[in-house]
């Protein structure tokens, strides 16, 4: 480990709450070398201030928690432009997801059976497309022992599945 000080700034695609700077936190501070960490959840930045040899420790850690990191003034950073883009494909399937489940309540409604095959299916369709982020960073917070929102959204997505809601 060098014994020079080293500042790095990364913007973190998927951190935008408390909850996720916690998560970050509890991986990067029993790291060797770690000294200060600072968070800008509204920029979605992170600045880390460590002695060691290379950021790819800190770097790896962030892409293992899933959270698209990208080091500040890379390529990649600089097109965006911002740090809180969307992606085309996000749109895609959020605006996807919401013509399906406009569709499931629309039929749902019209046939006055919510709980037909088409609107359960459409309903389905709909939480595969629009939920899949909420999914992974709920499978995170399990695997890491952090309860988040998202978690809580995944038992009350489950919660109303079973019981016909």
């Amino acid at each position: 480990m060098n014994s020079a000080r080293k500042e790095n700034t990364y913007i973190v695609q998927k951190m935008d709450c408390p909850t996720e700077e916690r998560l970050i936190r509890n991986r990067l501070e029993g790291m060797e070398g770690m000294e200060e960490l600072r968070f800008n959840l509204m920029q979605r930045e992170l600045t880390v201030k460590h002695r060691l040899e290379s950021d790819e420790p800190i770097f790896t850690a962030l892409q293992e928690l899933r959270m698209e990191p990208q080091r500040q003034g890379s390529e990649e950073n600089e097109t965006t432009g911002h740090a809180t883009t969307v992606s085309t494909r996000t749109k895609w399937l959020v605006g996807l997801s919401g013509v399906m489940a406009i569709a499931a309540e629309i039929i749902g409604w019209t046939t006055d059976n919510e709980q037909s095959a088409v609107v359960i299916a459409l309903s389905v369709l709909a939480i595969a497309l629009g939920g899949m982020d909420t999914v992974r960073k709920g499978i995170t917070a399990i695997k890491t022992f952090t309860l988040n929102i998202n978690f809580l959204m995944m038992v009350a997505i489950a919660g109303a599945t079973l019981i016909g809601e």
